[in-house]
């Protein structure tokens, strides 16, 4: 209050989103049998999302400190609850996180090798890579793959506005983790319902 200089815009807005995605991850989860602690979990994985992304905007890195042990930690949530995987045993539970977050790394980490040969040049960094594993260790193989999916379509409008307003060019650096945290965020809340959707569609809805 005497220093009289101006707060940084970033500290109400993590501070907003914080509270937002409390809020929702409350309202989302409140009756599912252990709410308590599934609400816990989700809580700590939004939270390291929004960090992730404050840095990555900043920094234009994903930690390591952050990721990896997300990474552990997602894995050993779903040992002692596997119904945030989907499953009634904790032995599923443990090999579906470990699964989800080795196919997650591990389709992203292809599809960075594949840009870096079509591009000539690093597509994708290492910390994205390491946070879509993170993403499978707390969520699954299909919400993961969602979020992928939902984050390219999200940087893509993102790019292209940005280019079209002159902010970027083809050429300019774009951290990608705020738009997988964004997909990620879309796929919890509400992958569920669009994975129903878009079976619905494609089979015509039989």
């Amino acid at each position: 209050s005497s220093c009289r200089k101006k707060i940084s815009l970033c500290y109400p807005v993590v501070e907003a989103a914080t509270g937002v995605l409390t809020l929702m991850v409350y309202k989302h989860f409140q009756y599912y049998e252990k709410a308590f602690f599934i609400i816990g979990v989700y809580f700590i994985f939004l939270c390291s999302l929004i960090v992730i992304t404050g840095i990555d905007l900043r920094y234009f890195i994903i930690p390591d400190v952050i990721s990896l042990p997300g990474i552990v930690i997602g894995i050993l949530f779903s040992f002692l609850l596997p119904e945030i995987q989907g499953k009634a045993s904790h032995l599923q539970g443990l090999l579906a996180s470990f699964l989800s977050a080795a196919t997650g790394g591990g389709i992203l980490l292809l599809i960075a090798l594949i840009g870096t040969l079509i591009f000539r040049k690093e597509a994708m960094g290492m910390g994205d890579i390491k946070l879509v594993a993170m993403f499978g260790a707390f969520m699954g193989i299909k919400l993961t793959l969602l979020s992928i999916f939902l984050a390219s379509l999200v940087g893509s409008l993102g790019g292209g506005l940005l280019m079209a307003a002159g902010k970027a060019k083809m050429q300019s650096r774009i951290p990608f983790g705020p738009y997988l945290a964004t997909g990620a965020v879309i796929s919890l809340f509400y992958g569920e319902k669009l994975l129903s959707l878009y079976v619905h569609f494609i089979t015509g809805g039989l």
